[in-house]
């Protein structure tokens, strides 16, 4: 597991998922919480997100989204071209098909691993 249940937690529902390559548990549960603490005395940032440019806080720091350079930009070009040759229902082309999900998996992990230092800043 990727890090262990609370005490008194009890798992309400499990969700496994498939992401390329990779299997994912989901585990939705439920415990009894304590009232926050008040943090109304915390330094507050202001976060301002846009399309195209990246995002800036308030203290002056800059995160940039990540980019697709070229040769990855070529690589899902090649990997799409490799699947059109191969015979439809060819395990050949399952094959191809699972390599470049498995490339769009990696590029959708690194864009949330993006948006999770975004939700950091906001805490």
């Amino acid at each position: 597991m990727h890090r262990a249940l609370p005490d008194g937690a009890v798992i309400r529902n499990a969700t496994l998922s498939a992401d390329g390559d990779r299997w994912n548990a989901s585990l939705l549960y439920e415990r009894e919480i304590n009232q926050p603490a008040d943090r109304s005395a915390e330094k507050v940032i202001g976060i301002d997100v846009n399309v195209s440019q990246p995002i800036a806080t308030s203290e002056g720091e800059i995160i940039d989204f990540p980019k697709v350079t070229q040769r990855e930009r070529e690589r899902e070009r090649r990997l799409h071209r490799n699947i059109t040759p191969k015979q439809k229902g060819s395990k050949n082309r399952r094959k191809a098909i699972r390599s470049l999900a498995r490339f769009k998996s990696a590029q959708a992990r690194r864009r949330k691993g993006c948006s999770g230092k975004i939700h950091h800043l906001s805490r």
